[in-house]
């Protein structure tokens, strides 16, 4: 939900912000692109090679199991962020 709250961000930003290691962000940043729900771009500045990860609401809202996700996301991580999670899902963020 950090991408959600943050926007386009780059992978470090994600490992600072949500306090997991980066393994666990590029796991899940994998899962996600797989499933169409987050996309990436990529910006050459200074010529240093920048990626950033986006969430892509739309495709997420629709996802048939959305209800599924939700409590893996509750069971994994606690009831806070299913809250959050459930909350988006409701007002269709």
């Amino acid at each position: 939900m950090f991408l959600l709250k943050r926007g386009r961000s780059e992978i470090g930003f994600i490992v600072s912000g949500t306090g997991l290691s980066r393994k666990q962000v590029t796991s899940c940043l994998i899962v996600l692109l797989q499933h169409s729900v987050a996309t990436y771009f990529e910006n050459r500045e200074n010529g240093v090679l920048r990626v950033y990860y986006a969430l892509n609401t739309s495709v997420l809202l629709r996802r048939p199991r959305i209800g599924l996700y939700l409590a893996t996301i509750e069971e994994r991580f606690g009831k806070m962020p299913g809250k959050i999670g459930s909350g988006f899902a409701a007002n269709k963020i």
